[in-house]
Order: structure tokens, then C-alpha cells, then sequence
């Protein structure tokens, strides 16, 4: 059985199902590596605030109903940001973003753009319809709770660029360490989310 190697609880059930994830007795981020389990720093402090849904709620996406496993807090130059890892069902996720009122659901791009991430406002990106570049700026990392697909850990930064089309669709770009990863989503109505509560 997989326990936390800072205060010795079992973590092998949130494991089981992604390789990091956030103890719930002690806040230490926990990862297996090379069938070790190493503890990567503390969860960081999660600040209570106002929020449409919370880590255990399940959401309506489409006709599929997700849970939010996973609750990260960033950083940015004019506030922060929170962003859930969910999953339906059978296990496929997807990130939910809520930043100031706005949701944008969005899942990593099988076939991303084969460009450098634009570095000026405005640069248009000829990827499907078109999308302008609308935001530029670096995300920290600054509190963690629950599971992920990958690695994370409070301090990591990452530098992010959002273009929007003017369908309303969302192209992010995230470059971390020297590696970009691209992401493609909607906004969602907040009004219009249907939610329960766990």
C-alpha cells in the first residue's frame, strides 16, 4: 500500500488513477517514480474564495458529467487563477479555468500549431479560423489540492499566450522548462453550468 512519505497515510487510491497527486492528511505533493513514491514540496496554503464549484463537485460538459479531481491556483501579473483537472466516467480529463467570473474548458491539441509561441498582443495565428493574440504572461504555480495527469509542484512557473477566433474558440500555448504544449477550448456560461455539489 502506497503512504505518503511525510506523515506515513495511505495515498494508493488517488495514485492509482494519475501519477501526482496532493496527500489529504498532511497537503504534501506526492509522485511515483520509478516505483518509488517522493514527496515534491507542500501543497502551498489554498485561500478560500468565492468559487462556482469546488474540488469534489461534478459539472456538465456537453452531455457528459465530470468530476473535479484536481485543484490548482495560479499566479499571475494582475491576480490569480484557479484551474480544475476533471474527469468523466471513464477516466478521460480534461482542465476547466475560472479567472475572475470567466470559464474555459480545454484539452491538450493531438495536432498543435508547428510555430514558435507568438510574443506580441494582437499577432494573429492562422491556425483554423484565425486566432488574435489576446493575453501573454507567466503563470506560478502557488497551491495545490487533489490529483493530475502530470507532475506539478508550488513555485513551477510556466509562461502562457491565449488567442482568441472570433467563434469564441480559446488557443493556449503553455512553455515550460523549453517545452510548449498547446490547448484547445470554449467558454463556457456560467449561468447555464449545471452543477452538483458532493
Amino acid at each position: 500500500m502506497a503512504q505518503c512519505p511525510n506523515c506515513g497515510d495511505h495515498v494508493a487510491e488517488a495514485l492509482a488513477a494519475a501519477p501526482m497527486a496532493v496527500c489529504p492528511s498532511c497537503d504534501t505533493t506526492v509522485y511515483a517514480l520509478d516505483g518509488r513514491l517522493l514527496a515534491a514540496g507542500t501543497a502551498g496554503q489554498m485561500h478560500d474564495a468565492p468559487l462556482l464549484f469546488a474540488l469534489g463537485d461534478s459539472l456538465r460538459l456537453g452531455d457528459v458529467w465530470h468530476q473535479a479531481v484536481g485543484h490548482v491556483r495560479l499566479a499571475y501579473a494582475t491576480g490569480w487563477w484557479d484551474e480544475f483537472w476533471v474527469e468523466d466516467h471513464h477516466g478521460a480529463g480534461q482542465w476547466v479555468s475560472i479567472d475572475e467570473g470567466d470559464i474555459v474548458v480545454q484539452q491538450a491539441m493531438a495536432d498543435p500549431p508547428r510555430i514558435a509561441p507568438p510574443r506580441r498582443v494582437g499577432a494573429v495565428l492562422s491556425h483554423g479560423p484565425g486566432f488574435r493574440v489576446t493575453e501573454i504572461d507567466q503563470g506560478r504555480c502557488i497551491a495545490l489540492r487533489g490529483r493530475f495527469p502530470e507532475r506539478l509542484a508550488v513555485g513551477d512557473t510556466h509562461d502562457y499566450v491565449n488567442a482568441m477566433a472570433e467563434d469564441g474558440r480559446l488557443l493556449s500555448c503553455e512553455t515550460h522548462a523549453g517545452r510548449s504544449e498547446w490547448f484547445l477550448g470554449h467558454w463556457l456560461d456560467p449561468f447555464n453550468l449545471e452543477i452538483r455539489r458532493a
